[in-house]
C-alpha cells in the first residue's frame, strides 16, 4: 500500500506531455525550450543530410519540415504566442533554412539573397505558415481552432 500522506513540494517548472509548464504560466518558457531541443535534431541530420552537396535541397526542406520543424513547433497549438516568440521560431527557422542552402548572412548581404528565395529553393515556407497549419487542421470543436475563427 502506497503511503500519500506528505506533502508535494513547489516547483518552478515542469515537463508534461513534452509541454513545459512554468509557475508564470507563460508560453515564452516553452518556446525556449522548443528552440533549444530542435537544434539537436537539425545536428542529427546535419552531416548525412542537410551538409551533403548531393542531396537535392528540396528533399532536404522535406526532411527539414517533416522533422526539425516538427521538433521545434510540437505543442505550438497550446501556445498563446506573442509578436517576440514569433520572431525568435522565424529567426531560428530561417537560419537552418540558409544552412540547409549552405548560404552565409555574409552572401545574403553581398548577393541580396532573400530568405523568400530560399525558402523557394527549398520548398520550405515561412513560419507563420506551419503556425497556422497547425490550427488549420484541428477539428472545428477544439478550443485553439474556435477561438482562432471567432
Amino acid at each position: 500500500m502506497l503511503d500519500c500522506g506528505g506533502t508535494v513540494g513547489f516547483t518552478e517548472s515542469f515537463v508534461y506531455l513534452g509541454s513545459l509548464l512554468h509557475y508564470s504560466l507563460s508560453d515564452q518558457h516553452d518556446v525556449g525550450a522548443r528552440i533549444k531541443k530542435a537544434p539537436q535534431a537539425f545536428s542529427a541530420m546535419r552531416s548525412k543530410i542537410f551538409g551533403s552537396a548531393d542531396i537535392p535541397e528540396r528533399l532536404k526542406g522535406k526532411v527539414y519540415a517533416g522533422g526539425v520543424l516538427a521538433v521545434l513547433l510540437y505543442g505550438c497549438e497550446s501556445w498563446c504566442l506573442t509578436a517576440e516568440s514569433v520572431r525568435r521560431l522565424g529567426n531560428w527557422h530561417i537560419k537552418r533554412v540558409r544552412k540547409i542552402c549552405r548560404v552565409t548572412i555574409y552572401q545574403t548581404f553581398v548577393n541580396r539573397i532573400t530568405s523568400e528565395s530560399l525558402q523557394k529553393r527549398t520548398g520550405v515556407f515561412a513560419l507563420e505558415h506551419y503556425l497556422a497549419s497547425h490550427v488549420a487542421w484541428m477539428h472545428k470543436n477544439r478550443l485553439p481552432k474556435r477561438l482562432v475563427l471567432s
